[in-house]
């Protein structure tokens, strides 16, 4: 039986996305990332969470620690939406494609990453980088110059 408390409880729990998140993160640290997602998906369902970069940033989290990669391609493109100008969902995109094999698409999102990241931020950089190595080693698996 639900008690008056329980319900001001609930409804004081829904009107703060900050809440949930941090119960999403803590099930996060104590290693229940299914958990987790169950959290982060019903507060990004809401009108409110679905533009939460904050929640969808945890969400790549969780997609990563459960090898998620559709939801981690999700929570890339919900960042971009929510933080166009952030380099982070970006980033994320980046590391998403590679698996989906879209390295060229990767190599476009980290770029924007780069242009957007902050001074002294070398991430974005180190990431294009390593994602140039792999489309050269692509390129070269393409045209059989890498087997003699």
């Amino acid at each position: 039986m639900r008690t008056v408390g329980h319900l001001e409880n609930q409804l004081y729990y829904e009107r703060h996305p900050d809440l949930q998140r941090m119960h999403a993160l803590c099930h996060v640290q104590v290693r229940q990332p299914v958990e987790a997602r169950r959290i982060l998906t019903a507060l990004t369902e809401s009108e409110a969470g679905a533009r939460d970069f904050e929640a969808w940033r945890l969400t790549a989290d969780v997609a990563v620690l459960l090898e998620d990669s559709r939801l981690l391609r999700i929570a890339a493109d919900r960042m971009v939406q929510a933080a166009p100008t952030r380099s982070e969902g970006f980033l994320t995109q980046a590391v998403s494609r590679p698996s989906e094999g879209d390295v060229a698409g990767a190599l476009k999102s980290v770029r924007l990453a780069v242009e957007r990241a902050a001074e002294g931020d070398s991430t974005p950089a180190r990431l294009e980088e390593l994602l140039l190595q792999e489309l050269q080693l692509e390129q070269l698996g393409r045209t059989g110059a890498g087997s003699r």
